[in-house]
């Protein structure tokens, strides 16, 4: 596994992934203090911008310190920044990580995340040399579940009470892909 010395950008159609920038704290405060994006996220919801740049700070040293890779993905036609998208919890003797998402809700139904996991996974493989990627969803969050299994992901089991989200224990659903899998499915 090879993780990046430099911020990686990744270009898939009308979409760029690049690092998020103090400029765009706007973009992740409409993302994060919005309650039904954040519905099933671990964290609260985000209450002013303040908490926005302190995101993309943590964002900049978590890349520094090889623990987690967010992008911010931005709609070239448009010109706007529709969500974030993640690689963390590295474990590099295992070659295995997890991938996280979450949308603008203007953005919802538009196929952005579908796009950006695509890209994500795609990078995760063939770039960086992982052989497992991870994601554990809340068992009520149907639309993500179902945009992982449209980029290939596969449910694998259920872990009770997994997650503290606004202050109650839930479930998490995982779903996982692994590189064989991913290879595979390009012969199709």
């Amino acid at each position: 596994m090879i993780f990046p010395d430099s911020f990686p950008v990744i270009y898939i159609d009308e979409l760029v992934l690049e690092k998020p920038l103090i400029k765009h704290f706007k973009d992740i405060f409409e993302i994060f203090g919005n309650e039904e994006v954040v519905m099933y996220d671990i964290f609260p919801i985000m209450t002013d911008c303040e908490q926005a740049k302190r995101y993309i700070e943590r964002y900049e040293k978590e890349f520094a310190e090889r623990e987690e890779i967010t992008w911010i993905i931005h709609d070239r036609s448009s010109e706007e920044s529709v969500g974030v998208c993640c690689l963390g919890d590295f474990d590099f003797d295992s070659e295995r990580c997890e991938i996280g998402y979450d949308i603008k809700r203007r953005f919802w139904n538009q196929g952005y995340a579908t796009k950006a996991i695509k890209a994500v996974t795609e990078y995760a493989f063939m770039k960086i040399g992982i052989n497992r990627i991870e994601a554990f969803i809340s068992p009520e969050n149907k639309a993500s579940i179902r945009v992982l299994e449209k980029c290939g992901y596969s449910y694998e089991g259920l872990l009770r009470q997994r997650d503290l989200i606004k202050g109650k224990l839930e479930d998490a659903y995982v779903m996982a892909l692994l590189k064989d899998e991913y290879k595979k499915s390009l012969l199709r």
